[in-house]
């Protein structure tokens, strides 16, 4: 795949750098310090939205320097910009999507960090996927009040953990995935609001997760289907096995978030 140029505008060009002379205090935590040359995308509710028509969104600028912007441009299926987060209406199919690109690839060690409040809970919802319904690379899932994290087309190999979502209440998930490890337990992880949890297992994970050309989606698969309907404050993704203490952070971070 071609390399795109870096892109230097608006709040890009910051990330990552502490700027402020010696003394001045600590430097500021953001994913870019946390997760380093791991982070693969960083979309915030803060930064890089660019509207349409507002409070329609045409494009959600990706934070993390690799261009992965999310963008829909059909204007009926936007997203909008509220004081609470990206919003997306399941009712209105609203869904944004991201063109494949290498920094997406995560083949044994993958962090998928979800900061949401949802406004509906039911079955069969995708916050973020990788491919689509029928071919994914990786997908996250709504199982009810449940998430799922598939690893590979949908429903052959999953974990689930029970009671994650409520209506209106935020709530911030980590699934880490290292394809290393021997089991399922060790080979997906799950973080709920900083707390380690017990994940259910529906067939074997496998040791790696498959490079695909598909485009990843953002608040659906990309059929398009399985719309959300909630909020997203925060999405990160980065290549790496998080350890505990990147999780700690990562989680501070998206709870500090108005």
């Amino acid at each position: 795949r071609a390399r795109r140029a870096h892109r230097m505008s608006g709040l890009s060009h910051r990330i990552g750098r502490d700027r402020r002379a010696p003394g001045k205090g600590p430097a500021v935590v953001t994913p870019a310090s946390i997760f380093g040359a791991a982070l693969a995308l960083w979309l915030e509710y803060l930064r890089g939205i660019v509207q349409g028509t507002p409070p329609a969104i045409a494009t959600w600028q990706d934070q993390s320097g690799n261009v992965n912007d999310a963008s829909q441009g059909t204007v009926g299926n936007r997203a909008t910009i509220t004081a609470t987060g990206v919003d997306f209406d399941a009712a209105s199919s609203q869904y944004m999507t991201i063109a494949d690109a290498a920094t997406l690839d995560a083949t044994t060690a993958l962090t998928v960090v979800i900061e949401m409040t949802p406004d509906v809970v039911t079955s069969t919802r995708a916050p973020i996927s990788k491919g689509s319904s029928l071919g994914s690379v990786w997908s996250t899932q709504t199982n009810s009040a449940a998430m799922r994290f598939h690893v590979g087309n949908p429903g052959l190999a999953f974990g689930e953990v029970a009671a994650v979502l409520a209506v209106g209440t935020r709530v911030v998930i980590v699934w880490v995935y290292d394809g290393t490890q021997a089991t399922n337990a060790t080979r997906l992880v799950c973080y709920v609001n900083g707390v380690a949890q017990t994940v259910s297992f529906s067939g074997t994970i496998p040791a790696s997760i498959a490079v695909g050309t598909d485009i990843m989606s953002i608040g659906a698969y990309n059929n398009p289907t399985q719309f959300i309907d909630g909020r997203d404050r925060l999405l990160v993704l980065a290549n790496t096995v998080a350890t505990g203490a990147q999780v700690a952070a990562i989680t501070s971070y998206a709870q500090a978030l108005p």
